[in-house]
């Protein structure tokens, strides 16, 4: 009975993987990862940490594509708004394309003076900000809006 017990305990301590050929599956327990450090925010659509994009779109001149200003007419949304939202909002990384060149797209979103929740799009370009478009996300009704 004792020669039993200590080969089982021989074999609980044993790391077989290493005789397994290449590619097989281990069976041995896996060592779990450290947690990935999780940002400051819980919204993992803000995984951006304070403002410093914010600060970096409001540094450059700022640019109202045509089409901007013709969804801003739509939306009923002022350049004072659309200065506020850069000023006090949140990046929206999920809506965001930091992959676009030359100039990456931020969705900034906020509540306007009026309470209007939107989401405004900037480009960081090298020698401006470009507000790409302006979207009122308590209304998303645009049939009456025809910008191209």
């Amino acid at each position: 009975m004792a020669s039993v017990a200590l080969i089982a305990l021989i074999l609980q301590k044993c790391d077989f993987s290493s005789m397994l050929p290449s590619g097989a599956p281990s069976t041995s327990p896996q060592t779990p990862k450290s947690p990935v450090e999780q940002p400051e925010t819980t919204n993992p659509e803000y995984p951006v940490k304070g403002d410093e994009v914010n600060q970096k779109l409001q540094s450059k001149k700022l640019i109202y594509t045509k089409h901007a200003r013709c969804r801003m007419g739509c939306r009923n949304i002022s350049e004072e708004e659309v200065v506020y939202v850069l000023k006090n909002g949140k990046v929206n990384m999920v809506k965001s394309d930091m992959d676009n060149a030359p100039c990456p797209k931020y969705a900034i979103e906020g509540e306007t003076a009026g309470k209007e929740r939107v989401r405004i799009v900037f480009a960081d370009c090298p020698d401006a900000t470009k507000v790409v478009t302006t979207i009122d996300l308590n209304n998303d009704d645009d049939s009456n809006c025809h910008c191209n």
